[in-house]
């Protein structure tokens, strides 16, 4: 998994060949950070998905920062296979945390699928909470904003990482 992580950072422009792994990240982040940290892990979280693999959400402890400014998803995060049409197949139990997409929170048996996109929609709550703020609105109109008010959309169907 690693791997993947690391060829997903060096595509999205990371000199990860000469960075070192900082340390998860604490601290709050300005705008221009949050903006990179989403666009590192939204680089992952589909390169993930290319190769199998999904995960349910991404959470501040979750990011270890590299020394180079990118940022990488901790490669021993829970993740579950994930199909060609983007299903990820949830057979091992979970915690619930805070910004999970709405499916996740409805989960009663295992095994059960859910779509790759959970992950997207956790971005929104992680980017609130490194900035230190309390609404999406306090972003409008900025990129950010609307890249995460696409990624945290109710309907998995229409939750998408696009940047414009």
């Amino acid at each position: 998994m690693e791997e993947i992580l690391v060829e997903a950072l060096s595509n999205n422009g990371n000199d990860v060949e000469n960075s070192t792994v900082k340390k998860a990240l604490t601290q709050r982040l300005n705008y221009d950070e949050c903006l990179r940290l989403l666009l590192d892990v939204g680089a992952q979280i589909e390169a993930l998905r290319e190769n199998g693999i999904g995960i349910l959400s991404v959470t501040k402890s979750d990011i270890l920062q590299l020394s180079q400014n990118g940022f990488m998803i901790n490669p021993n995060i829970l993740s579950f296979k994930c199909d060609d049409n983007g299903q990820l197949r949830i057979d091992k139990p979970f915690q619930k945390e805070k910004g999970m997409a709405p499916e996740l929170e409805k989960i009663e048996t295992l095994p059960t699928t859910v779509s790759y996109t959970v992950a997207y929609f956790s971005l929104k709550q992680l980017a609130l909470d490194l900035l230190d703020i309390q609404s999406l609105s306090q972003l409008e109109p900025t990129k950010m904003f609307y890249l995460l008010e696409r990624c945290a959309r109710d309907n998995p169907k229409d939750r998408t990482f696009m940047l414009i």
